[in-house]
């Protein structure tokens, strides 16, 4: 209606809400410290009453918060005792956390709980690469979901009625798309055909997962574009491309930019996700802190002798190309 808004939580730090009771009577709230740590509380509307839901024995980083369709229970993302942003459920009153996605080594960046109670959807960013997995509930039995083209997740949720899922897919061959995945027939259907300003869509390159090692040894992952014709006995030059953030991540997403190199300009593009990089679990995400920064430019060093190795790339005629952090990387890899 037309009730005048009125301030429901006052306190230090930054806070944000992520779900409502079925009831409208009480608010899912987190505190964000930083990208390692939250803490979530949920907020009684009526009393004002703040509590706080101490989950984890230490720092943790929390993400999406919903309530389960009986709001007795609440089911969550967090890094609580591991790498990476598991999916769990948990009573509000008493009672351990379960993790749902324990099995799968990557972090689930978002779920959906269907209206009608019956089923929850959530995605995986798996290497940089976007999958949908989907539970009954409440027995959290895996229900069997079509493939997807390789490419990044956006938005997804369920139809009012619960029998299927849309989903938003980016991939490096196309811009964004809508797919509904019919859940009882199990298929999967292409909405729409993005724009691309009359551009052959069948010449643009996706690219390849490649990891390479550093210098003390660690798997760097990389995605590798190259052009689709490289004449025998010729080498062509290459560029690197890093992202900013410096906690990002690079997708095998759409990008303009890198097709124009790859098919107008004939270069290869590799696309690093150096250390620091979100996505690879806590410790990953933790290896360029403080005085280890420089090891992630060492990482661009240890790129630079994998592209000698490769017989189609000319080391000789490397650039370097990123904005925001990606530019301190570019000026720091120059030196």
């Amino acid at each position: 209606g037309d009730a005048p808004p009125r301030l429901v939580l006052q306190e230090g730090g930054t806070w944000f809400s992520t779900d409502f009771s079925r009831d409208g009577q009480r608010l899912l709230v987190q505190r964000r410290i930083s990208i390692n740590e939250s803490r979530p509380a949920e907020l009684d509307l009526r009393s004002g009453r703040l509590r706080m839901l101490s989950l984890a024995d230490g720092p943790a980083a929390f993400g999406l918060f919903r309530y389960a369709p009986d709001d007795r229970s609440v089911y969550f993302t967090s890094d609580m005792g591991g790498e990476f942003m598991t999916l769990h459920h948990r009573p509000l009153e008493r009672g351990r956390a379960q993790a749902l996605s324990a099995d799968i080594p990557w972090d689930v960046t978002g779920f959906d709980i269907a209206d009608d109670g019956r089923h929850l959807v959530f995605a995986t960013n798996e290497d940089g690469i976007g999958r949908l997995h989907l539970r009954s509930l409440p027995d959290h039995r895996t229900v069997a979901l079509p493939e997807l083209p390789v490419g990044v997740i956006g938005n997804f949720g369920f139809s009012p009625d619960g029998t299927r899922i849309a989903v938003t897919l980016n991939t490096a061959t196309s811009p964004s798309d809508i797919f509904v995945i019919d859940i009882t027939a199990g298929t999967l259907k292409a909405w729409t055909r993005s724009e691309v300003g009359g551009l052959d869509a069948s010449r643009f390159v996706a690219p390849s997962l490649i990891r390479y090692e550093s210098f003390d040894g660690l798997s760097i992952p990389a995605f590798y574009y190259r052009p689709a014709h490289i004449p025998e006995g010729t080498r062509v030059p290459v560029v690197i491309q890093i992202h900013g953030g410096p906690e990002a991540q690079a997708f095998p997403s759409f990008s303009p930019t890198i097709q124009y190199m790859v098919n107008e300009m004939g270069m290869a593009v590799l696309v690093p996700n150096v250390r620091g990089s979100s996505g690879y679990g806590r410790t990953f995400l933790k290896l360029d802190n403080g005085f280890l920064r420089k090891d992630a430019v060492r990482d661009i060093g240890a790129l630079l002798d994998w592209i000698e190795r490769q017989p189609e790339l000319d080391a000789e005629r490397v650039g370097v190309f990123g904005g925001s952090y990606g530019g301190y990387m570019v000026l720091a890899s120059m030196v």
